[in-house]
């Protein structure tokens, strides 16, 4: 989450001289004893003038801290972060740098740093209680599924819509916070404002890396034509594509959620069953754009932590651990393969703490993206077309290109009428298993799971490509052997019987082929 900024550091400290310099100065001998008098002097009013200033400095102190460390965030930042530090608690001693929030001094495990109440947050209720909102989009729906936008479309919407708008927020704090959004020229590193020919060239178009940021990309796209068509047009003259794409990212990659319990609380029956009414799904919570907590970088061992307070209906953010002076803040965005993290936040950790995921579905798209409520290219009711099942038909047949197994290359039904019946009966095997994640993707823990941030997230925190211990590692393949058997067997395994399992299985959705021989074994391995 490209993080923002936080309270003005107002006030600079003087460097103390260095120990020579205050050495050679020491060393100089008085010369006179008008001088030694006059010195006196000085010294007795400069004490009274520090009894005044003292009191001041402090006061300085609490609001700016150190400005020197600060400087090198941007002006709207600091802004922003004085606006908002009057109305919601703030830690003094985490100052504004670049992007991201520091330590001014070091942090005790447990300290609060921030609470930052519900109504400096944007949530996506909010958006969903919003006129035009509901008048002109809440009926949107996927074009090629029917299936609802998520929340988080909406909340997205809502916020291009603010951001557009003629009409001046009455909130200072709230309206410096949207100018704050990284706007597109600020987004360009983002994978979602590639050009799909640049995203494919980048990660390979055959790639899991790929598939997971096109996902996001289809999403984004197929989100702004159902609010476009749902609103007749209105949406798109005050929304550009453009704008909608960069506020969806902001979403993406700048929302948390308050929890289900946190939705309870927020919303009454009535409310809930208009939503669930136009296909909304709140079963895990809902989205909130939370002001200072989305300044933070991300790293799965964070040195902060966040959770919504019910009882104050706060986001509280504290440290987890103790934090030295100078480092940066990161928290957690939760658990997100690195591919998932690339295409949603447009960043890798790049130190092996992370997810990975491994596919072998090289030849076909998986229906099913594992966005869960977000986007899937699969209808709601998981039921997939007669013309979307051919037009994977013709991409599953790739997978048997190969004849492994054979002594001479299966030509056709006339030269080999058995062994082009297996291969049909293998293909409808497949077409069964197209959309199953877990038929075609490993997951694979993380390579070092106990690696920490640095210091700051400009430093790297490795210069090396962690290493693969499997002593450490343990991944399960079995899910993938077995569609690896449905493609390499051929018809004298099984006892020869291999052909009627396949046959009397094509409408079982739970069937999977065991564990036969060990040429099966090594040519499923081998694949």
């Amino acid at each position: 989450m490209a993080p923002k900024k936080r309270n003005a550091a107002v006030g600079k400290k003087r460097p103390r001289p260095s120990s020579e310099a205050a050495a050679s100065t020491k060393n100089q001998p008085n010369t006179t004893k008008s001088s030694q008098s006059r010195n006196q002097r000085v010294s007795e009013q400069a004490f009274v003038q520090l009894q005044y200033a003292i009191p001041v400095l402090l006061v300085a102190m609490a609001v700016g801290v150190l400005w020197n460390q600060a400087e090198s965030a941007d002006p709207k930042m600091i802004s922003f972060l004085s606006a908002i530090c009057r109305k919601v608690t703030c830690a003094r001693f985490v100052i504004p740098v670049s992007r991201t929030l520091k330590a001014a001094r070091p942090i005790r495990a447990g300290e609060t740093l921030f609470e930052i109440p519900r109504n400096m947050q944007f949530w996506d209720t909010d958006a969903l209680r919003d006129d035009f909102v509901q008048k002109h989009l809440l009926s949107a729906r996927h074009g090629q599924t029917g299936n609802p936008l998520s929340s988080g479309a909406f909340l997205a919407a809502w916020i291009a819509l603010k951001l557009n708008s003629d009409q001046a927020e009455s909130e200072q704090a709230m309206q410096s916070y949207l100018e704050l959004l990284p706007s597109e020229d600020e987004s360009r590193h983002h994978p979602l404002l590639w050009d799909k020919e640049e995203l494919k060239e980048s990660l390979g178009g055959h790639s899991l890396n790929f598939a997971v940021a096109n996902a996001y990309s289809d999403m984004i796209e197929s989100e702004y034509s159902a609010l476009v068509q749902a609103s007749d047009g209105k949406f798109s003259i005050i929304v550009t594509d453009d704008d909608y794409r960069v506020a969806r990212i902001n979403v993406l990659s700048r929302s948390f959620n308050p929890g289900r319990d946190a939705l309870v609380e927020e919303i009454d029956g009535e409310e809930m069953e208009l939503y669930e009414r136009h296909g909304l799904d709140f079963s895990e919570g809902c989205r909130a754009m939370v002001p200072i907590l989305d300044m933070l970088n991300h790293h799965p061992n964070p040195n902060v932590g966040y959770s919504y307070d019910k009882r104050k209906e706060a986001f509280i953010i504290d440290a987890r651990n103790s934090i030295a002076s100078g480092w940066e803040l990161f928290d957690s965005y939760g658990k997100f393969t690195d591919s998932h993290l690339f295409a949603k936040f447009g960043f890798v950790n790049g130190d092996g703490s992370g997810w990975t995921q491994a596919s072998m579905a090289l030849f076909h798209r998986i229906l099913d993206t594992g966005m869960d409520q977000e986007f899937s290219y699969l209808p709601s009711n998981g039921e997939v077309t007669d013309s979307l099942k051919d037009y994977q038909r013709k991409q599953l047949i790739r997978y048997l290109q190969y004849d492994d197994g054979y002594t001479d290359c299966i030509d056709g039904p006339e030269t080999h009428p058995e062994q082009f019946e297996l291969k049909k009966l293998k293909l409808d095997h497949l077409v069964r298993i197209a959309n199953n994640r877990k038929s075609w993707i490993v997951y694979v823990p993380p390579r070092a799971p106990k690696s920490n941030p640095a210091e700051s997230s400009d430093i790297p925190i490795t210069e090396t490509v962690p290493e693969i211990d499997p002593k450490n590692i343990r991944v399960n393949f079995s899910k993938l052997i077995e569609t690896c058997r449905i493609i390499s067997m051929i018809e004298s395994d099984y006892g020869g019987k291999g052909m009627d399992m396949l046959r009397s299985n094509l409408g079982n959705a739970t069937f999977v082929l065991e564990k036969d021989n060990d040429s099966l074994e090594y040519r499923a391995s081998y694949w």
